[in-house]
């Protein structure tokens, strides 16, 4: 993996899942949406919805607005799990609360693929908590309502890594004013680990 002094410079993918629930040993994957990033502009997109194998719960309906119905017919995990590590390579991976989607990558990844997910990856919701401290919430709309980003939907994979790429936007224009720093991927996991 090779890094560029200037994050600017460098490749990476957003990404955003939905599930059938919270935990990654009793729950499932039903929707990735990711997108490459390359010198700031999108290239490449890889969505896919999933189907579980099982009826998903109502609230996950309500939540998400994907149904039963949406899920009959396509793929499982096991198939899809191959397409998205063709498509995310070994590139940095930005999420808001990235150590939930990894979680439950990484089940597939272990179960199908018998390895990790080995991208490093930016949290833009640890970036948030260090960039603005205050925010009663850091939950992916507080984030965005704090930056005054519109956003008609929630809680469906393509809206929820487009609310996370222009959140991560805006907090790479605050280390920019605040830190006159290079952005490079070191430099954000470092300010992500600090004590500030």
């Amino acid at each position: 993996m090779y890094f560029s002094e200037s994050f600017e410079n460098d490749a990476y993918v957003v990404l955003d899942i939905e599930t059938t629930g919270l935990n990654p040993d009793e729950h499932e994957i039903i929707e990735i949406f990711a997108f490459l990033v390359e010198k700031e502009r999108i290239t490449k997109q890889f969505h896919r919805l999933i189907n579980p194998g099982f009826f998903i719960p109502r609230r996950i309906t309500e939540i998400t607005g994907i149904t039963n119905a949406m899920l009959v017919g396509q793929p499982k995990v096991e198939e899809v799990i191959y397409d998205f590590d063709n498509f995310v390579k070994d590139y940095i991976i930005v999420g808001h609360n990235v150590k939930f989607d990894l979680s439950f990558l990484n089940k597939a990844y272990s179960i199908y693929l018998h390895k990790k997910l080995q991208s490093p990856n930016i949290c833009t919701l640890e970036l948030s908590k260090k960039l603005i401290p205050n925010l009663k919430s850091y939950k992916l709309s507080a984030v965005a309502d704090y930056f005054n980003i519109k956003y008609e939907r929630l809680h469906r994979a393509k809206d929820d890594a487009l609310l996370t790429y222009n959140i991560f936007n805006k907090l790479m224009d605050i280390i920019r004013r605040q830190y006159k720093k290079e952005l490079s991927y070191f430099y954000l996991k470092s300010l992500i680990n600090s004590r500030i």
